[in-house]
């Protein structure tokens, strides 16, 4: 396998020039039929915006969302500014070297799912090919002061482990783009409440931060690999839909593909993945499996994956930054009440529902990559998510 030298890259930057700076997105490739959604709009809750949303969040669970105004509560403009910021920081934090990256190893910390994840621990198809990228998963309850020293050891964090420079950016920039992700998802966990036709605020409340919860700040990079070398067939993430309630991506460099239903995009009604292109001032929201749980499948989580960039991308250093909310950890994942949720129950169902944090690590633990020996169907389809089924 060839290699290629890593010179320092520009850095990105979500606010500059810097998508002019960086190869093209390739024009030709077909895009998914995603959605433009306002915040400034949202914020406003102006009714044709929110009807706009609800379609995104029913039909295809994805949307591009338009940060760009300062005239919002919370700011898009604060939010795009504190990504920004982290954006400028994440090449510090990979920097780190191995050896301390891995003190913090993510599978040794049993159900809180934070840390740090090395490239190649997790698999991206039933032969058990390994990943392509790095992550770290910033816990939000670390990241706000909230969890409790170890109790043996005295170690903060309940005795998980992250490099310094991560933690020194605890209280500033990572606390600052913690806080803006939280303030929107609440927004939209609002709006969706009212649509579901919820009594009260039983969604939002179940989203709060001050929650024993696993919703985290995600750092992802991925290493371009030698352009002979570069393989659209592997991903660098596997397909599957977020197991958490609300997805906030940031990224600059291609690579996001969705697998667009059948009939939902005119131009070409068939199901197909389709590439997800950045673009400057805005995020990409996506619907986890949580709200779908929550909603008794009115609300839609869809298939998604990460492959090599496109075109002359395939030669650039991938970064991308998250927040990933995730449901109180002792919520039951059953349907809620709500006038528009259907009461049905599914066949699947278990006739006694698992909290939120026992089917998070039921399915964290099914993507991690334990052996080498390849899935079964089974157990590979079980890796995608509660949309398994529609790749049948």
């Amino acid at each position: 396998m060839g290699s290629i030298p890593l010179e320092t890259p520009v850095r990105p930057s979500v606010l500059s020039d810097y998508y002019e700076v960086i190869p093209p997105f390739p024009d030709e490739l077909e895009r998914a039929p995603l959605l433009v959604i306002s915040h400034e709009k949202l914020s406003a809750r102006d009714p044709v915006e929110i009807e706009r949303f609800w379609q995104a969040c029913t039909t295809i669970g994805f949307f591009y969302y338009d940060l760009r105004s300062e005239n919002s509560k919370p700011s898009g403009q604060d939010f795009l500014r504190a990504a920004d910021t982290l954006f400028e920081f994440m090449p510090q934090a990979f920097d780190v070297p191995l050896e301390d990256k891995l003190k913090g190893r993510v599978e040794q910390y049993g159900t809180s799912m934070f840390g740090y994840k090395a490239k190649g621990n997790s698999i991206v198809d039933k032969k058990g090919t390994p990943d392509n990228m790095e992550h770290y998963l910033l816990g939000c309850r670390d990241i706000l002061n909230l969890s409790l020293p170890d109790p043996d050891t005295g170690a903060p964090f309940e005795g998980r482990h992250y490099p310094k420079v991560i933690v020194d950016a605890f209280p500033g920039p990572i606390r600052t783009f913690n806080d803006l992700g939280s303030e929107t998802v609440l927004m939209l966990c609002d709006i969706l409440s009212k649509k579901l036709g919820i009594a009260g605020d039983e969604l939002v409340k179940v989203h709060e931060l001050t929650n024993n919860t696993a919703t985290n700040v995600r750092f992802l990079k991925a290493i371009p690999r030698a352009e002979e070398d570069v393989n659209f067939d592997i991903p660098s993430l596997l397909a599957h839909t977020d197991w958490g309630s609300i997805t906030i991506l940031f990224n600059i460099i291609g690579g996001l593909q969705v697998l667009v239903p059948e009939g939902i995009d005119p131009a070409n009604p068939a199901e197909g993945w389709r590439w997800v292109k950045p673009l400057p001032g805005h995020a990409v929201i996506n619907i986890g499996d949580s709200m779908v749980k929550f909603s008794n499948g009115v609300l839609r989580s869809n298939i998604h994956r990460v492959i090599a960039p496109p075109g002359k991308q395939s030669q650039e250093i991938r970064y991308a930054l998250a927040f990933f909310q995730r449901p109180d950890n002792d919520v039951i994942m059953s349907p809620m009440e709500g006038k528009n949720i259907p009461k049905t129950v599914a066949e699947d169902e278990p006739e006694n529902p698992e909290t939120y944090v026992q089917w998070m690590m039921r399915r964290a633990l099914s993507w991690l990559k334990k052996k080498e020996a390849p899935l079964s169907d089974e157990e590979w389809k079980k890796t995608a998510g509660t949309e398994w089924k529609r790749e049948e």
